[in-house]
């Protein structure tokens, strides 16, 4: 078969491209197709098998494209095929090498006796049908389709179908397409159809948000007994005008509560004793591959089961269904393999999700404690994660490290924020906040270092903010500078990430939240501070929590939300929590609070100091609709274009029934389906 296949492709190369001997012999209404010189490549790799490219002698025959005569013999023969025969068949189907040329090789072949050919056999050739033996289909190929729709407006697609060998259409392939849910669920049935010039088209009007996120369109064909499947997903968006979406803001839907008495929820210390649970939380991304975000949740204590010590602290790794509810806890804490911590660390005084920093495909966190080391100089652990909640490593950072020197009583770790990739290197950063340091020259005025990290969970680099600062904050004594840190987003629009940073102290003991408008450095290029002046809720209590929202109202500018645990509006220290609606200039356009007196919202008591934490969960269905750059598990939950939040009340004492032990500041944390 060699020598044949070789045979015709020197007839035809030599009566196509010398013209002094054979230009009769090429029709010139015809040009010979470039799948043919594809073929010529694919050969060369290996790729196709001899019968393969035969296929394109033979229809070249048949159509009369060429016609052959048949070279003559050299006396003087050799038996094997040189091996820089296919690497000019492969040069001259790149266009490397003129055709002249690659008919010189074959020619040599002939004249050698490698390969011989009787014009009998090429009649033979001349008498069979070309058949199609394989196929393959594109969908929405690159000249076609979105692979997306809203919801009223029309999915499009196009199908195509081609022989395997030669890429050229092929008509009448019989074409099953239909549309089916991530989850299996059959949404519409285009029945059987055939291809006609090789091409199906169709379209079909996404009629609900039942359809919203993930969509497959799953394609069988049919042809010559040879059975190929193809799927292509696509996403269903809400309807793109931005009033729709507007015209829900702030108002909750429903509320989900996680507590000692949650199914699969925590194991919190009972018989008295307090663990506050919700001191911290963190949306830390899809760490189980389920396409539903989960949760982590600070507590710090944790029960003697846990550790030798209950003040060392923990996090309870939630894995979260889509409405909420839990699917298991894995708690971290003393006796996690590949954890080690202080006495009195308070482990879980701040969380905050990495995204994949090492690049294993889980996403890492980090956690503070606060209360480590000698005189609480504090610390901050990246916690590299398995996809089941256990722990890879645990990198520690604090005084005398990369951090720098710490005075006593700094704290570190009371926060810590993923504060996107700031510098560019395509890991993201933080922000940790030590909101007790003597900083700057001024008691308790608090600092904030950012850190770029490294893929092992190491910084590179780190940039201290604190009094003194160029372009940073106005700080004075006491002033407790860090004490809750956001990701706002480009605020802006410079293309650099901007942060908030909390101080539990203004004139007299009202809250500030500064706003830094961030170089790529860490350097601050700028900073404006809201006070009670412009956020009234913030002089008579402060804010011990922030979370960047995205941009939730759709005028192109993130916006946050501020947790004020101690908020009395409906009851000593019930909480609550602000959505604040931002200008590009940092300025606040509007505000809506929630608490217990929102419809829908959680139930509260005294004391439950609800918003001592937030976290934006993002979209539990796998779209974040609304998404802070640089964070890209932040977003909508439910999949209504809105962002959920999960809201710590740690101060929670979970009375219930058969509950006799009556603990004190278990804690609680709610999550908040929004419209």
């Amino acid at each position: 078969m060699m020598h044949l296949l070789l045979s015709v492709l020197v007839a035809l190369v030599a009566i196509s491209i010398i013209p002094t001997v054979f230009s009769e012999s090429l029709r010139e209404e015809f040009a010979i197709p470039d799948w043919v010189k594809n073929n010529a490549g694919w050969w060369a790799d290996g790729q196709i098998p001899d019968s393969a490219f035969l296929q394109g002698i033979q229809f070249l025959i048949k159509e009369e494209i060429i016609t052959v005569q048949i070279p003559t013999v050299d006396s003087e023969a050799v038996e094997e095929v040189p091996g820089w025969v296919k690497n000019t068949a492969g040069w001259w189907a790149e266009g490397k090498i003129h055709d002249i040329t690659f008919a010189g090789a074959i020619k040599y072949l002939l004249s050698q006796g490698i390969i011989t050919v009787e014009q009998e056999q090429i009649e033979e050739l001349v008498e069979e049908t070309v058949e199609v033996n394989d196929f393959y289909m594109e969908v929405n190929g690159d000249n076609c389709c979105q692979n997306w729709a809203y919801v009223g407006k029309d999915y499009q697609f196009q199908i195509e179908t081609l022989d395997e060998y030669r890429g050229s259409p092929i008509d009448g392939v019989t074409i099953t397409a239909k549309i089916i849910s991530k989850g299996g669920e059959l949404r519409y049935d285009f029945g059987q159809i055939a291809t006609e010039d090789g091409i199906y088209k169709n379209n079909i009007t996404i009629p609900s948000m039942d359809w919203y996120a993930g969509n497959i369109l799953s394609v069988t064909g049919t042809y010559n007994g040879v059975e190929k499947t193809i799927e292509k997903e696509f996403e269903v968006f809400r309807e793109s005008n931005i009033s729709y979406i507007k015209s829900y803001y702030g108002q909750i839907k429903s509320t989900v509560e996680i507590n000692d008495f949650t199914a699969n929820g925590p194991a919190l210390l009972r018989s008295g004793q307090e663990t506050k649970y919700g001191w911290s939380a963190a949306n830390i991304g899809d760490l189980d591959g389920d396409g539903v975000n989960d949760l982590a949740v600070g507590q710090d204590k944790n029960s003697s089961a846990c550790h030798s010590q209950v003040s060392k602290g923990a996090v309870q790794i939630h894995f979260l269904n889509a409405d909420g509810t839990l699917k298991s806890t894995k708690v971290i804490c003393e006796s996690t393999p590949g954890i080690s911590l202080f006495n009195g660390a308070q482990f879980g005084s701040s969380v905050t999700g990495l995204g994949d920093i090492d690049g294993d495909n889980v996403p890492d966190i980090a956690v503070g404690a606060y209360m480590t080391g000698t005189n609480n100089r504090g610390e901050i652990d990246i916690i590299l994660m398995n996809s089941d909640g256990s722990v890879k490593d645990q990198v520690v950072h604090r005084t005398g490290g990369d951090v720098g020197t710490l005075g006593g009583g700094t704290q570190l770790g009371y926060s810590v924020e993923n504060i996107g990739d700031l510098n560019g290197d395509g890991i993201n950063d933080v922000a940790m906040g030590g909101w007790n340091c003597d900083c700057g020259g001024a008691s308790d005025s608090g600092l904030v270092i950012i850190g770029f990290l490294e893929s092992d969970g190491g910084f590179s680099s780190v940039v201290k903010i604190q009094r003194g600062t160029t372009n940073g904050p106005s700080l004075t004594a006491s002033d407790k500078y860090g004490g809750a840190i956001a990701n706002i987003g480009d605020l802006d629009g410079d293309g650099v990430q901007d942060i908030a940073v909390a101080s539990k102290n203004d004139a007299g003991d009202s809250g500030e939240i500064h706003i830094h408008y961030m170089n790529t450095d860490g350097s601050i290029k700028s900073t404006v501070a809201l006070n009670d002046n412009h956020i009234s809720q913030l002089a008579t209590t402060v804010a011990v929590a922030l979370e960047g929202l995205g941009d939730i109202d759709g005028d192109g500018v993130g916006d946050m939300a501020v947790g004020l645990k101690n908020s009395d509006v409906t009851g000593t220290d019930r909480g609550g929590v602000l959505l604040v609606y931002l200008n590009s200039n940092g300025s606040a356009k509007s505000i809506v609070e929630f608490n217990d007196s929102s419809s829908n919202g959680p139930t509260l008591a005294g004391g439950d100091l609800f918003g001592s934490s937030i976290a934006n969960m993002g979209d539990l269905d796998g779209y974040a609709k609304f998404m802070i750059v640089g964070t890209s598990f932040k977003g909508d939950l439910d999949g209504n274009n809105v962002i959920e939040l999960a809201v710590g009340a740690k101060g929670d004492d979970m009375d219930s029934a058969g509950d006799p032990a009556g603990a004190t500041n278990r804690g609680a944390t709610h999550i908040l389906f929004l419209r």
